[in-house]
C-alpha cells in the first residue's frame, strides 16, 4: 500500500508549472528576455503568440503532466533498509536460478553447435547444474554512438533469434548468458534494449521497432526546423523537470540530458516519461527470465574533482538493486525506494519514481551532459533550439553533469568512506570517468560466481577514436589499490603492449590458465577465493572489418545508412569470420574454468584454440 503527497502549494512562488512553461515559451520566442541565452530567436512576436496558444492547448490534453516527478510512499516494513554487500539481493539471487534453468539449455545448444571433438554438452551441462552452473557475462563499453551502433551488431552476433547469428555468427551466447553489464554509451545500448523488452537489433535495423533514429541531433528531436514540435518536447521537459525540483529534489544537466536521451530510447509519445528502471522487472522477457540480467554501472564523484580508477566509488543499478560493492559503500538497497531521505541507516521520508529509465541511462552516461554546457557556442544548433535549451536551465538546481540522487546510505555503517556516510546528496557521474570504460565491476566480485565475461571494447583511447586496451588496464590494476580489494580480474599487459602486439586487432583470451592467477588470490585473501574463481575474459575490441567504425565519440548525428554499416562490422567483428573455428574456440574458453575446476584435463583441440586465442606476457603495472 502506498499514498502520493500532494506538491507544496506554490502560490507565492509564482506560476503553475504549466503556467511557468508557457511563460518561458514566450521568452523563448521574443516576448521577453531569457537569463540563459543570448541575442534573439528570429521567430516575430505574432509566430510567438500562436505557437503559445497551440503548445498551451497542447498541454491542456496531457494526462499526467508530473509523472517524471517523485511520489511520497510509505517505507518499506520487515526488513533492513540497506543490505551489506557480499551476497546477492534476493530478488537478483532468485532471477538468476530461474533465468539459470534457461541459460542452462541454451548453453547445450551452443556447445552442440561448437563441434568440439568427444565433447557431450548435455552430459556436461547435467553435471555442473548440480553442484555451480556455469555464468557467462555480457559487457559493452562506452563510447556513445560509436559503441551503440558497433555494441548492437557485437550483440546481435550472440542472437539466436537472428538466423545470420545462428549461421555466421556466435548465435545462442547470449541466449546462454545469465548478465548483461553496461555503462555510458553501452547503457545506451542496453538500457534502451531492457526497457523496451529486450527486443532483437535486428527488429530495429528493419524498422520494426522505430528506436535509435539518429538522423537529427538529439538535441532538436523533432528535426533541426521543426519548431513546433521542438517547442512542444521541450515544453514537456520543463514540466517534467520542474515538477521534480517543486517535489523537493535537486536538479542538474543530467535531467535534461535524460530526457533527451529518451527521445531515441521510447516509442511513445511522452518518451518514457512515467517508466522507471524497476519497471523493467514488468515486462514479459524478463517476467519470463528471457533477459539477460541487466545492471548499469556509474561512478560517483564531488563537483569539481577528478575520478581515476584507484579513488573512485563504482555504483551499480539493477532493476532490482542500487548498490556499491566498494569498501566504501559495501551495500545495497532497492531501486525502487531511490530517492528516498535516510537519516542514521533508516529511512524518514520514502519515495519513488525517482528511478525514471531515461534518467537512470543518462547518470551512467553523464559526460555528455557537457555538451549542454556550452550550448550557447554552438553555431550548428538553430537559435530557437538554443534558447528551448537555456529555458529549461532556469528549472536546474546545479548546472554540473552529476547527477544528484538522495544517499540512501547516509548513515550506514557497512562502508569504510566517512565523508559518503555522512552526505545528504550522492554526486554520480558517467560510469566510464575513471578509466575503467568496460563495465567489469558488476561481474568481478566472487558472489556472482561469474565464470567468463565476452567484453565489447569500443573505447576511443587512441587519436583514431580506436580502443588501446586500457579499460582492461585500469580495473586490473584497481584491484591493488585500497578501493579495489572486493574485485578480481586477470592480467593484462600495458595499453603500449596492447598495441604493440596487435591484441587490439584481434579477439583475444585473458586468464585462460587458472593456475597462473594464484598471486591475484595472494592479494584478495581476505575473499576465501580460488583461482578457478577469476573469470575469463574474451576481449572483442573495435576495428575495421567492413566498415571503419572508429567515428568521434562527440558525433551526435549518424545516416541510417552509416548507423547500419556500423552495426554490421561489430556483427562481423565479434563473429570473427576470418577463422571457421572462432565459435570452437569460444566453447572451449567457455567450458574451461569449470574443467579447472574438476579437475578435468583439456583437450587437444582445445589447446590448440588456447595457443591460438590465449594471452600470456609481463601484466601491466602501470596505466
Amino acid at each position: 500500500m502506498s499514498y502520493c503527497l500532494p506538491l507544496p502549494d506554490l502560490s507565492h512562488e509564482g506560476p503553475s508549472p504549466e503556467g511557468a512553461a508557457l511563460f518561458d515559451l514566450g521568452k523563448f520566442f521574443g516576448q521577453g528576455s531569457n537569463p540563459g541565452a543570448s541575442g534573439t530567436s528570429g521567430t516575430s512576436e505574432g509566430e510567438a503568440v500562436s505557437l503559445s496558444s497551440v503548445v498551451a492547448a497542447y498541454i491542456n490534453t496531457v494526462e499526467n503532466p508530473f509523472a517524471y516527478a517523485p511520489k511520497a510512499t510509505l517505507c518499506p516494513l520487515g526488513k533492513p533498509w540497506a543490505r551489506k554487500a557480499g551476497s546477492l539481493g534476493d530478488a537478483e539471487k532468485s532471477y538468476v536460478s530461474q533465468r539459470q534453468a534457461k541459460t542452462n539449455v541454451a548453453l547445450v545448444e551452443f556447445l552442440d553447435l561448437c563441434n568440439m571433438k568427444g565433447f557431450n554438452a548435455s552430459a556436461f551441462v547435467s553435471n555442473i547444474s548440480i553442484s555451480r552452473n556455469l555464468t557467462i557475462a555480457l559487457a559493452v563499453s562506452g563510447g556513445s554512438y560509436r559503441t551503440q551502433f558497433v555494441g548492437a551488431g557485437n550483440l546481435l552476433a550472440t542472437d539466436n533469434r537472428y538466423d545470420r547469428a545462428k549461421l555466421d555468427g556466435l548465435g545462442g551466447l547470449m541466449q546462454a548468458s545469465t548478465y548483461v553489464t553496461s555503462l555510458s554509451g553501452g547503457s545506451w545500448l542496453v538500457g534502451s534494449l531492457a526497457c523496451n523488452d529486450w527486443i532483437p537489433v535486428n527488429k530495429i535495423v528493419d524498422g520494426t521497432y522505430k528506436l535509435w533514429d539518429v538522423s537529427t541531433t538529439f538535441l532538436a528531436p523533432r528535426g533541426l526546423l521543426n519548431v513546433l514540435g521542438n517547442t512542444i518536447t521541450y515544453a514537456d521537459m520543463i514540466l517534467a523537470i520542474k515538477s521534480k525540483l517543486f517535489a523537493g529534489f535537486a536538479t542538474s544537466f543530467v535531467d535534461v540530458w535524460g530526457r533527451l536521451l529518451s527521445t531515441q530510447m521510447f516509442t511513445d509519445k511522452k518518451y518514457g516519461i512515467s517508466f522507471k528502471w524497476s519497471d523493467v522487472t514488468l515486462l514479459s522477457l524478463f517476467v519470463s527470465h528471457d533477459m539477460p540480467f541487466p545492471i548499469m554501472v556509474s561512478a560517483g564523484r564531488d563537483p569539481g574533482t577528478y575520478v581515476i580508477n584507484t579513488n573512485s566509488t563504482v555504483y551499480e543499478f539493477s532493476p532490482y538493486d542500487f548498490a556499491s560493492w566498494d569498501p566504501a559503500i559495501n551495500s545495497l538497497i532497492d531501486t525502487p525506494y531511490l530517492g528516498s531521505r535516510v537519516v542514521g541507516g533508516t529511512p524518514v521520508s520514502c519515495y519513488q519514481n525517482f528511478d525514471n529509465a531515461g534518467f537512470m541511462i543518462g547518470t551512467s552516461s553523464s559526460v555528455f551532459a557537457v555538451l549542454l554546457l556550452d550550448i550557447n557556442k554552438n553555431t550548428l544548433i538553430p537559435k530557437f533550439i538554443v534558447n528551448l535549451i537555456n529555458g529549461v536551465y532556469t528549472f536546474l538546481s546545479l548546472r554540473q553533469d552529476v547527477a544528484i540522487i538522495p544517499n540512501p546510505f547516509r548513515g550506514v555503517t557497512n562502508g569504510n568512506n566517512a565523508a559518503i556516510r555522512q552526505a545528504r546528496d550522492l554526486n554520480l557521474v558517467d560510469g566510464g570517468v575513471d578509466g575503467q570504460n568496460i563495465p567489469f565491476s558488476p561481474l568481478i566480485h566472487p558472489a556472482r560466481q561469474v565464470d567468463i565475461i565476452f567484453a565489447y571494447d569500443n573505447s576511443a583511447d587512441t587519436k583514431d577514436h580506436w580502443p588501446d586496451g586500457s579499460a582492461m588496464v585500469n580495473t586490473y590494476l584497481r584491484q591493488f589499490s585500497s578501493v579495489g580489494r572486493n574485485i578480481m580480474f586477470p592480467p593484462v599487459p600495458s595499453n603500449e603492449d596492447f598495441l604493440a602486439q596487435g591484441l587490439t586487432q584481434k579477439q583475444v583470451f585473458f586468464g585462460c590458465y587458472a593456475s597462473e592467477l594464484d598471486y591475484i588470490v595472494d592479494a584478495h585473501k581476505d575473499l576465501n577465493i580460488k583461482d578457478t574463481d577469476i573469470p575469463l575474459i574474451v576481449y572483442t575490441p573495435n576495428r575495421k572489418y567492413s566498415y571503419s567504425s572508429n567515428t568521434d565519440t562527440y558525433q551526435l548525428q549518424y545516416p541510417e545508412e552509416q548507423r547500419d554499416a556500423m552495426i554490421d562490422n561489430g556483427f562481423d567483428i565479434a563473429a570473427n569470420f576470418v577463422d571457421s573455428e572462432f565459435r570452437k574456440c569460444v566453447g572451449c574458453a567457455i567450458i574451461r574454468r569449470t574443467q579447472e575446476r574438476n579437475g578435468t584435463p583439456q583437450s587437444e583441440e582445445c589447446k590448440a584454440c588456447f595457443d591460438r586465442y590465449c594471452w600470456r606476457g609481463q601484466a601491466a603495472t602501470s596505466i
